[in-house]
């Protein structure tokens, strides 16, 4: 019974601050907002989890290719021309199978560096990269090049395109985002081609959250939903996918009432997530849906809010619904 008065007083402090939160629910300017009571409050919420979550990514965004960037702090840049391939030898079959095996073992040692000394190059898009990395790329290209290993170059696809998604990986987790969003979509590309489309899935959408951890949901969108071609995300598989998708749709849906709902929906279904940070934000998206959709069925609901300036856009909502009819 006291929550009245204190909202109450609430709003007299807020002041300004209500009449943006009204303003903002209701679609003012240039916003568009649907009208209809709860269903203004729960879009207008979720254009402010969006320009929150905006604001307090400025630091994650991407660093520029080839500086040293997020989990990367440890690792020193140090950038080196790289050398072209010297001609050998060998026979054309020896060369193939030893240069694809070459290949891999350098992949393997790049994406094992966490620490000390790297040494950079440019990739032929201008994207920063190691060099023993870069190096790696192109031994197991050549290889696949060779007509000596037609016989195998499904296999020897295949594996190229996981080591890309490794080195995209790498590379996304410390910043580099040009370089990795490059060879993610060339793992996928790569392994579609030879006939593995969960690792063409697993590509794009593992790009997908990247995307969105960079500030950028409309494409982390668009990733997701390329990555949903190759057929349904298996949350059992990879419960991040399903639940990003419905993060970044969410965020994305603006006044579209029916989009909004099917990102809820997505967030809602989602399971457990495998990291402490991906779980905490998957149970705090489903407690505020969960305030939102009850709120919108009646104003008592809106005293429930966790923050004031929720439970503000929520009555906002409701009174100018109850005006507008």
């Amino acid at each position: 019974m006291m929550r009245w008065p204190l909202l109450g007083c609430a709003v007299v402090v807020a002041g300004p601050r209500l009449a943006h939160a009204v303003c903002f629910a209701e679609g003012c300017l240039d916003s568009h907002a649907p009208t209809g009571g709860g269903t203004i409050a729960r879009a207008a919420a979720a254009r402010l989890a969006r320009m929150r979550q905006a604001s307090e990514s400025r630091a994650d965004l991407d660093a520029e290719d080839g500086g040293v960037g997020g989990a990367a702090g440890t690792v020193a840049v140090e950038f080196a021309r790289l050398e072209p391939l010297p001609e050998q030898g060998r026979s054309e079959h020896s060369d193939c199978w030893e240069l694809f095996a070459e290949g891999e073992a350098q992949s393997k040692l790049a994406t094992g560096v966490t620490e000390g000394l790297v040494a950079w190059a440019t990739d032929r898009t201008g994207a920063g990269i190691p060099v023993k990395m870069l190096r790696a790329e192109e031994l197991m290209q050549r290889a696949l090049l060779s007509s000596q290993c037609a016989r195998r170059h499904e296999a020897m696809g295949a594996s190229r395109a996981l080591r890309m998604v490794w080195h995209a990986k790498w590379l996304a987790q410390r910043d580099h985002a040009r370089a990795a969003e490059l060879r993610f979509r060339e793992a996928s590309r790569e392994a579609a081609e030879h006939g593995r489309t969960v690792l063409a899935q697993h590509a794009l959408s593992r790009l997908g959250y990247f995307l969105a951890r960079w500030g950028r949901p409309a494409e982390a969108l668009e990733a997701l939903l390329e990555a949903k071609r190759f057929g349904d995300l298996d949350p059992e598989r990879d419960p991040v996918a399903p639940f990003m998708l419905g993060v970044v749709g969410r965020q994305v849906a603006g006044g579209d009432v029916a989009k909004l709902r099917e990102a809820e929906d997505r967030i809602m279904d989602a399971g457990q997530q495998p990291t402490e940070e991906l779980e905490v934000q998957r149970q705090k998206l489903q407690s505020d849906i969960r305030f939102w959709r009850a709120a919108e069925l009646s104003p008592r609901r809106c005293l429930d809010a966790d923050e004031v300036v929720h439970a503000l856009i929520c009555l906002g909502s409701h009174l100018f619904h109850t005006v507008a009819q």
